[in-house]
């Protein structure tokens, strides 16, 4: 079993220069936090590429990336995508919402 061609991570980064900031991966579960809208973005795509890398060294983990995260986790990810929404309007929160393609976050992954 391969890894599959270009998979699309999802990434979505919430916070306030005042408060910090805090992302989540869709795809594989990570979650980071730091003071900088950058940093954080910086953080999910480097755990990210941690973990393509490892699955591309151990093919046992393949279908579990492969197959992606079980739906309570997705439901998670959109339960925190509407809570951020519903504090947007209460806050001065910012929203940042980005994909990558695995070609973007490992050169080579064939």
């Amino acid at each position: 079993m391969k890894l599959q061609n270009e998979m699309k991570f999802s990434f979505l980064v919430t916070g306030s220069k005042n408060k910090g900031y805090i992302g989540m991966c869709k795809e594989t579960g990570v979650i980071r936090g730091g003071q900088t809208l950058l940093g954080v973005e910086n953080e999910l795509i480097n755990s990210t590429t941690a973990i393509i890398e490892t699955v591309m060294k151990d093919e046992k983990y393949l279908p579990s990336l492969n197959s992606g995260l079980p739906f309570k986790f997705k439901l998670n990810f959109y339960y925190y995508l509407l809570m951020i929404l519903f504090r947007k309007f209460m806050d001065d929160l910012e929203i940042n919402f980005f994909t990558r393609n695995t070609s973007s976050l490992v050169p080579s992954h064939g």
